[in-house]
């Protein structure tokens, strides 16, 4: 009987040591504040769902509480989960696991605790497909920016927390969305908790935008790594685990950016999303997003890209191949840049090439001044304009200065091009819309040869150029840059609208077309 004693005594002060029995308390931003949180869950009137989704895409930034309270009252209208999945980034890659999960949190809000759910969490772990890290919650905001809407909104909900580090393998990400198809309750609701275009000015960041939308609405799970997100392997997992399910019938609810809230101007924002996903297929979304840069050197190594990815370890001395060239472009910051389908730094002369992206085909082709038959280049077009859903014409300037007799030049192609972009002049000449045509004649200069220059404060000017296209619409986004030491740097603020009337000046918009000044950005119909 004492053996007994003593073993159940080891027993007990061993379940105490691994945290059983002692939970971890997690508070939400403004803990105990319940003006603040009142106002926060105080929602707006709710979207309208008409079925149940089985999953939201919300952001964790609480400056668009208001929306996320949108979203909760908008599943509390005509639901009630039993259980809450968040899955999100592991901000500040805790833990060892690159999958984590949490045994004792109780999350500590203004409404109540908020529960696990132990059975569901310790499942997870048997089968293998998460670890516990209990501390890695304490901090996480892309959870705790949550609990407090979900046990609010969701009282008798129990949640089921899931971070997600960077780097987490596909495999890894693959096995954790097969687990949630087998696991996942028929009355349950899974979160992704990602913040979208980070650290960008606001016409930057919508220019991001439109290629995280498309790559959702179509299901292109795959494409999230290219999107200027905090964690592409939250929608990875999201997406693949809604394919599996049923649940591809998406719509998004809304679209905001800190600077929506603000009335003074941040080079830095954060843009969020609010999708629902309910039962049905998906509704494809034709779209493509195009960054366009001015005239580079001749001993330029960057060429086309579908994707702004670069190794970070090469040797700074010896390494003058193309990833050196990108992570000199980047410099200390490099999400100007990231977050579009296609990257035209440069193409092979005199030759088209054929890209499909979101069900929408496209026809990328370089011609050079003076070096190639002009009725070859006519037959050229015209048969890939019948081929294509878009066509883009890279155009090489080897001759003097902008005339009248290069823009009739260019006019005359429009009828087989949809987007003309021109380098090689040592000037910016102002865009035209004609016959629905984008016509970006001359974008300056993107990099100077800086090794041969011994004025190290030497400067030029060119534009940076984002179109997004849709089957109805172009999105235009103007990035006015000055060159310094070799290498683009956007204009101040103050600036960019100046520059922007002025390449803008000659464009007649019509009716529908929507122009934002002063962040250079419009919307133009097809």
């Amino acid at each position: 009987m004492k053996n007994l004693l003593v073993t159940a005594s080891l027993l007990m002060f061993s379940l105490v040591l691994s945290g059983c029995g002692t939970p971890l308390e997690v508070y939400p931003d403004f803990a105990g504040d319940e003006r603040m949180w009142n106002n926060m869950l105080d929602s707006e009137e709710p979207f309208e769902f008409d079925t149940v989704p089985l999953a939201m895409i919300m952001p964790h930034h609480l400056v668009a509480g208001d929306v996320v309270a949108q979203m909760y009252a908008s599943y509390d209208a005509i639901a009630e989960p039993s259980t809450v999945f968040i899955i999100g980034p592991n901000h500040y890659e805790n833990g060892e696991s690159d999958i984590q999960t949490c045994k004792s949190c109780v999350f500590k809000t203004t409404s109540g605790d908020l529960e696990l759910n132990s059975d569901l969490v310790s499942s997870m772990v048997k089968d293998g497909v998460a670890k516990y890290q209990d501390d890695s919650f304490v901090k996480e905001h892309s959870i705790h920016s949550h609990v407090t809407y979900i046990r609010d909104y969701f009282p008798d909900a129990e949640v089921v927390p899931v971070i997600l580090k960077w780097r987490t393998s596909g495999d890894s990400l693959d096995d954790l969305a097969d687990w949630l198809v087998e696991n996942v309750p028929e009355d349950a609701l899974v979160v992704a908790s990602v913040d979208f275009s980070h650290y960008a000015p606001l016409e930057i960041a919508d220019f991001h935008d439109e290629a995280s939308k498309a790559t959702i609405l179509n299901f292109d799970y795959n494409n999230v790594y290219d999107l200027e997100i905090d964690s592409p392997a939250s929608i990875y997992t999201a997406l693949n685990f809604l394919e599996k399910r049923g649940y591809m019938d998406a719509e998004r609810f809304a679209k905001t950016n800190i600077q929506h809230y603000m009335t003074t101007h941040t080079e830095e924002t954060t843009s969020h999303h609010f999708f629902a996903f309910f039962k049905g297929e998906k509704t494809p979304y034709k779209s493509a997003s195009i960054l366009s840069m001015g005239s580079l050197p001749d001993d330029n190594i960057l060429s086309f890209m579908d994707s702004w990815r670069w190794d970070p370890s090469y040797n700074e001395t010896t390494d003058y191949t193309t990833t050196k060239q990108l992570r000199d472009l980047r410099g200390m910051e490099d999400r100007h840049l990231q977050g579009a389908d296609f990257y035209v730094f440069d193409m092979d002369d005199n030759v088209c090439r054929t890209e499909n992206q979101n069900d929408m085909k496209i026809a990328f082709c370089k011609f050079v001044e003076g070096t190639y038959d002009e009725d070859e280049l006519n037959e050229t077009l015209d048969r890939i304009d019948n081929e294509s859903d878009l066509v883009y014409l890279l155009f090489e300037w080897e001759s003097g200065s902008w005339t009248s007799a290069k823009e009739r030049y260019v006019k005359r192609l429009t009828d087989d091009i949809d987007i003309f972009v021109g380098r090689g002049l040592d000037e910016i000449v102002p865009m035209h819309i004609y016959r629905n045509s984008l016509l970006f004649y001359s974008l300056g200069d993107f990099i100077v040869d800086n090794k041969l220059v011994s004025d190290l404060n030497s400067t030029s000017e060119g534009i940076m150029l984002g179109v997004t296209a849709t089957e109805e619409t172009f999105g235009v986004f103007i990035y006015p840059i000055d060159i310094i030491n070799g290498y683009p740097v956007l204009k101040d603020f103050s600036e960019r609208p100046r520059v922007f009337a002025e390449y803008t000046d000659d464009v007649n918009f019509g009716y529908d077309d929507e122009v934002d000044a002063v962040y250079s950005m419009m919307l133009i119909d097809r």
